[in-house]
């Protein structure tokens, strides 16, 4: 069984965009019939994102965020093949 990645269309021209402000949406994983989105963040701007809706008294909450390194292709596809490899990659359904 494998899995399939998915970048958002054009990705390649804005990835050095996605990489400085340090989240990326769009991603999408199949998996069997499943599929799933996925919101990658890196820590300083999920941090950032973090502080700021508390600081606004609201909550911070977003369904499949995957917290990376650097918010990169080789980064992501590590990171979605390491969640594929653990069975981690379910627990996103």
């Amino acid at each position: 069984m494998t899995f399939k990645l998915i970048f958002p269309e054009n990705y390649d021209e804005y990835a050095w965009e996605a990489e400085a402000k340090g989240y990326l949406t769009g991603v999408t994983v199949t998996v069997k019939e499943l599929t799933i989105s996925l919101l990658f963040y890196d820590p300083v701007r999920l941090a950032q994102d973090i502080e700021e809706m508390i600081s606004l008294n609201q909550v911070f909450a977003e369904k499949n965020v995957v917290v990376v390194s650097n918010v990169n292709r080789i980064t992501i596809e590590t990171a979605v093949a390491s969640l594929f490899g653990t069975g981690d990659i379910y627990r996103l359904t």
